[in-house]
């Protein structure tokens, strides 16, 4: 006679050997054996699955892992790892990006480069910790002082730029300027005492003093300059 699929099927699963399939004559044995062959079949599709199902919640964890290597890094990529603002190559990004909404809407992007007065004095006498503790509290405050759809970026040192986008009103960056001062003139509490520094800040406009981003960050910095030299601690416009 013919030997039977399932038989076959078992020495392909590899669940017997060849030498166990001994068909016997008898109906009901012949019956149970392949009942018994059936069953191990299942137990080893069974068995498959369930590895399967396992190696594929591994693969799932690892590229969720991944995933979050991958966002990390980019993170870091694009902060400052002691402020958490945007650094210089997310500002660059973003002040490209607000230039472009700005052409399709009509609307005007400011610029504002800040820096602080007294920073250094402060590193020098009481260490660079203390310096870094200053700059995360000033950071927290600047970001408090603009919308959620700026940015605040520091692109190093105690040097710090702030993006405002969709502006209908340039006052409005005036009234944040105002705010950014006196906020950063807050003392700061620290185990030494009371600290203070202050900020200079100057603002430029698309596209009324510059319609490119590099353009637009230099009339900001020189106006930083400007207000600096004018006796520090208030903000300067580029023009007017």
């Amino acid at each position: 006679g013919h030997f039977p699929w399932s038989a076959w099927a078992i020495l392909l699963w590899g669940t017997v050997s060849a030498d166990e399939i001994n068909l016997p004559a008898d109906p009901d044995a012949l019956r149970a054996l392949f009942a018994d062959m059936q069953a191990r079949i299942a137990a080893s599709e069974q068995a498959l699955e369930a590895r399967v199902t396992e190696r594929t919640f591994d693969l799932e964890m690892a590229l969720t892992e991944l995933r979050k290597t991958e966002q990390q890094l980019q993170y870091l990529a694009q902060h400052d790892p002691l402020t958490g603002l945007a650094n210089r190559t997310l500002l660059e990004d973003r002040i490209a990006q607000a230039i472009a909404r700005a052409r399709r809407s009509g609307r005007s992007v400011a610029v504002l480069m800040a820096d602080l007065d007294g920073f250094k004095a402060i590193n020098d006498a009481h260490g660079h910790t203390v310096g870094d503790q200053m700059l995360k509290v000033i950071s927290a405050r600047m970001a408090e002082c603009v919308r959620e759809t700026d940015t605040v970026a520091r692109p190093g040192g105690d040097e710090f730029v702030i993006v405002l986008e969709e502006l209908q009103d340039l006052a409005d960056a005036a009234r944040v300027a105002e705010k950014l001062v006196e906020a950063t003139s807050w003392p700061v509490t620290m185990p030494q005492g009371a600290l203070r520094v202050s900020i200079s800040i100057g603002l430029a406009f698309f596209p009324k003093d510059a319609t490119e981003p590099e353009q637009l960050l230099k009339r900001a910095d020189s106006t930083m300059y400007a207000a600096k030299t004018a006796g520090r601690n208030r903000w300067q416009a580029a023009s007017g």
